[in-house]
C-alpha cells in the first residue's frame, strides 16, 4: 500500500536517526575495535557487545517506555539471532503479566503471573535457559496451537530495577520478564540450536538495561502524571462551582473525574442515611446498601471517620471478596475518605457520604499526596452534597405539607353540603365542638 512503510523500514529509518547524532558512527565503532582483524569467532562476539552497546544509547533517547520495549526487543532478537522475542510487564494489581509488545504479537496478551515458564521466571527471580520447551511441564503448548507456532527452545530472565525502602534500604523489585524463543544455528541456516552460555550473558547484561529503562521511564510518567493531577484538580473545582448541581449529577462529577486524579482504576461514592443507619451508592440502575459499622471498608470509614488506607484489600478481614469472585476482577489497593458536611467539620456525626477508589494504576498503596489531593477538593463537594441534601429535604417537605394542605381542603369540601343546610349526617357533634 503507497504511503505506508513496513516495518523493518521503518526501524531502519529510526535507528539512523538516532545514530546521526552521535559522534561515532557504526562503522567508525568497527574501526576502533578493529573488527577486520579478527577471527570470525572473536569478531561475532565483539559484535555482539558493540550492537548491546548500540541498543542502550538508542534506548537512552527514547521518550516513551513503548519505543524502548520497541528497541530493545529488536535488539534482542539480532544480538541473540532468535526468531522471537517477547517482553511481560508485571501488573501488580491485576496480578499478571501482560505482553505489551513482541515480535509476532499484534495484541495485549495477560497471563497469571505463577503460570508457566515466564511466571516461573518472575516468581522465582531466576533465568531459565531451556533446551526442549515440550519436555518442560510448565510450558503451555496451546499458546502455541492458537498461533500456529512451535516453541523449542526458550531463554528467560527476569528484568529488574533497583528502589529504596522506607528505611533507606535498597531492595530489587521484578517488573518484566524478557523471554527469547528458538534461536538460530548460525552455521546451518533454516536450523535451530539451543541458547549458549555467552547468550545468557548477553541477555543479563541486556535485562540489567531494561530495568534501569524501565526505571527511568516510569519517573518521567510520574512527573507527567503529577502535572496531570494538579490540571485535574483545577477541572474538578471548576465544574463543581460552574453551576448548581443537583445530588445525583454531583455524585456522578466525583465519580467520573476522581480516578483521574490520583491514578485510580474504580471509585464508588456512598451516601449516609442516618435514618437507615446505612451507606447507599447512588450509581447505576442497582442501588447498593451497607451498614454503617465496622465490618466493612466504608463502613468502618463512615463509623469512626477515619481514612482507610491499604495495600492489598484481600488481606483485610473487612473487605468482602465475594464481588471479586463472581465478577472476575481483582481489588487490590483500597483508599476510603469521608465527606463531611462542611470544611471545618471532622466530626464523624457530620459526615456526608463516604468516597472509595480502587486499584491504584501505577504503584502498590496511594500514597499520603494522593489523600491530600483528594481532601482538597472532597472539603468542596461535601458543602455542596450537604446542600443539595439539605434543599432535597426542604422540596421534600414542602410537597407534603403542600399535599396534606389540598387533602385538608378536600375534606371540607366533601364534608360541607350547604344544599342541605348545614354539615352532612355524623358531623353534628363535631360541628358544635367547632363552635
Amino acid at each position: 500500500m503507497e504511503g505506508k512503510e513496513d516495518a523493518p523500514r521503518t526501524r531502519q529509518r529510526h535507528l539512523a536517526k538516532h545514530e546521526s547524532h552521535s559522534s561515532y558512527n557504526s562503522a567508525d565503532m568497527e574501526n576502533i575495535y578493529k573488527l577486520n582483524r579478527m577471527s570470525s569467532a572473536t569478531r561475532a562476539r565483539y559484535d555482539h557487545l558493540l550492537k548491546l552497546l548500540k541498543a542502550i544509547r538508542r534506548c537512552s533517547k527514547c521518550k516513551s517506555i513503548e519505543e524502548a520495549i520497541t528497541q530493545i526487543l529488536d535488539t534482542a532478537r539480532e544480538i541473540l539471532e532468535c526468531d522471537r522475542a517477547t517482553l511481560f510487564l508485571v501488573d501488580d494489581i491485576q496480578e499478571q503479566l501482560v505482553i505489551r509488545a513482541g515480535t509476532g504479537v499484534d495484541k495485549e496478551v495477560r497471563i497469571p503471573w505463577d503460570v508457566g515458564i515466564a511466571g516461573f521466571c518472575y516468581q522465582s527471580g531466576q533465568r531459565e535457559n531451556i533446551h526442549d520447551a515440550y519436555k518442560d511441564e510448565r510450558f503451555n503448548k496451546e499458546t502455541d496451537a492458537k498461533l500456529n507456532y512451535r516453541t523449542r527452545n526458550i531463554l528467560c530472565v527476569p528484568i529488574v530495577c533497583f528502589e529504596d525502602d522506607a528505611d533507606g534500604n535498597e531492595t530489587r523489585k521484578t517488573v518484566a520478564v524478557l523471554q527469547a524463543i528458538n534461536k538460530e544455528d548460525a552455521d546451518c541456516p533454516g536450523e535451530l540450536t539451543p541458547f549458549t552460555a555467552e547468550d545468557e550473558l548477553l541477555c543479563d547484561h541486556l535485562s540489567l538495561q531494561m530495568g534501569v529503562i524501565i526505571q527511568n521511564t516510569m519517573l518521567i510518567e510520574t512527573t507527567q502524571r503529577a502535572h496531570k493531577q494538579v490540571i485535574s484538580l483545577l477541572d474538578i473545582v471548576k465544574s463543581l462551582h460552574s453551576k448548581h448541581l443537583g445530588m445525583a449529577s454531583l455524585i456522578f462529577t466525583i465519580t467520573e473525574r476522581t480516578p483521574g486524579l490520583v491514578d485510580a482504576d474504580r471509585c464508588t461514592v456512598y451516601v449516609v442515611d442516618r435514618h437507615e443507619n446505612e451507606l447507599y451508592s447512588a450509581q447505576g440502575a442497582v442501588e447498593i446498601r451497607i451498614p454503617i459499622s465496622k465490618k466493612s471498608l466504608a463502613g468502618y470509614t463512615a463509623a469512626t471517620g477515619e481514612v482507610v488506607n491499604i495495600e492489598d484489600a484481600h488481606k483485610d478481614d473487612r473487605f468482602d471478596t465475594s464481588y471479586d469472585k463472581k465478577s472476575g476482577y481483582r481489588t487490590k489497593s483500597v483508599l476510603v475518605l469521608p465527606i463531611y458536611a462542611s470544611p471545618e467539620s471532622n466530626d464523624k456525626d457530620e459526615i456526608v457520604g463516604i468516597l472509595q477508589v480502587i486499584n491504584k494504576l501505577h504503584g502498590g498503596a496511594f500514597t499520603e499526596e494522593d489523600i491530600r489531593l483528594l481532601e482538597s477538593y472532597l472539603s468542596i463537594a461535601g458543602a455542596m452534597m450537604n446542600t443539595s441534601r439539605l434543599f432535597a429535604h426542604a422540596k421534600k417537605k414542602d410537597s407534603e405539607f403542600k399535599k396534606a394542605g389540598d387533602i385538608e381542603v378536600n375534606r371540607t369540601k366533601t364534608t360541607f353540603q350547604p344544599s342541605l343546610g348545614g354539615f352532612a349526617e355524623g358531623d353534628e357533634g363535631e360541628s358544635e365542638e367547632e363552635d
